[in-house]
């Protein structure tokens, strides 16, 4: 069967082509104008949008469809930008050493564009540390009271051991010094007695000098037994004037970021912890891989130990929000299970 067809209309050359008149126009260039955010004809889905995005629940979710080139991820994209500009910034998160259980580090929430500025301030705070206690350390007050409880220590040990020993010269007895120790002879007329002149005196007399000895060996075997007890004592005060210089030498660093934290509570106490710790553990700031006559390998392993130990101090910054205007607006192209939820890459 064959088809007729019937002639068009045709249309003048100047129906083909509408003439813009620049005139109307309110701009110089397009580049001038504002990026048009909306969808032509798509009026019932920015409505949907807008109602959706106010909508403030957790698990919330929309879905968009449409033909492709419609541009719905575009539309999506600039009109969540645009309301992410007017809503809060969200917390920085960091990972900080744990000093109650060093095994699980322990997560600190603060004000967005904080993590960075307390990474940095204390990691200088920390160095400053590494040159204030030696110094602190190496100065002449503390040495002249290190010296002051050796020197107490070594009186005592003298005050009771010359008492011993006018003790023993009254009745008679001489104190020497042998390759085992400390031993005590009878005298007579400041000679000693040998021991056949010895044997030659009254029973009752040997009896006695016996005596004398037993109860002098006593007391000197009484300060031999308290010396352990008065060494701790005095390793006690060296460790408390320890405490108390590292202290005073960390104190000033730790109070200044104190003070400029303080709004933060759990910076606060973070710090107020940190500080108790270098205390406690003065002797990681003293270089012991400095010390003279080590050998290079053994000054390389305790460089390495010390530098291990010094990195509980540092912060591990998770999240920074310090470039952000408002709400991170976050496009994930896979959002599997271990894009949106994490996964762990490494288990030491």
């Amino acid at each position: 069967m064959e088809m007729s067809y019937k002639p068009g209309k045709s249309l003048p050359a100047r129906a083909l082509y509408h003439r813009c008149d620049p005139g109307q126009l309110t701009f110089e260039s397009t580049a001038s104008l504002a990026e048009f955010s909306e969808i032509p004809g798509q009026d019932r889905a920015v409505e949907a949008i807008h109602f959706a995005t106010e909508i403030d629940v957790d698990g919330h979710n929309v879905f968009v469809l449409g033909p492709s080139g419609a541009g719905r991820h575009t539309f999506v994209r600039q009109f969540l930008e645009k309301k992410a500009r007017h809503r809060d910034i969200p917390s920085d998160w960091c990972y900080v050493y744990n000093f109650d259980d060093p095994r699980q580090s322990k997560a600190l929430k603060l004000p967005p564009g904080i993590s960075k500025g307390l990474r940095v301030d204390i990691e200088n705070a920390i160095q400053d540390a590494q040159t204030a206690i030696p110094a602190a350390f190496e100065s002449e007050d503390f040495q002249l009271q290190h010296e002051a409880i050796a020197e107490e220590f070594k009186e005592q040990q003298e005050k009771t051991f010359d008492a011993i020993e006018q003790d023993a010269h009254k009745r008679g007895i001489g104190v020497i010094q042998t390759p085992t120790g400390v031993a005590f002879i009878p005298m007579r007329d400041d000679e000693v007695i040998k021991s056949e002149e010895f044997e030659k005196l009254p029973k009752k007399q040997q009896r006695k000098i016996h005596a004398d000895i037993d109860e002098l060996t006593g007391q000197l075997q009484h300060m031999l037994r308290s010396a352990p007890k008065r060494a701790r004592e005095m390793r006690q005060k060296f460790r408390q004037l320890e405490h108390d210089v590292a202290g005073l030498a960390v104190t000033g660093l730790v109070d200044e970021l104190k003070q400029k934290y303080r709004g933060i509570p759990v910076v606060v106490e973070h710090l107020e912890r940190m500080q108790a710790d270098i205390v406690d553990n003065v002797g990681l700031f003293l270089k012991s891989s400095d010390g003279p006559g080590l050998p290079a390998q053994m000054k390389e392993i305790l460089r390495s130990k010390e530098s291990a130990a010094m990195r509980r101090y540092a912060i591990n910054v998770l999240v920074d929000r310090s470039d952000c205007e408002g709400a991170p607006v976050v496009f994930e192209d896979k959002p599997s299970f271990a894009e949106l939820i994490g996964k762990i890459e490494h288990e030491a």
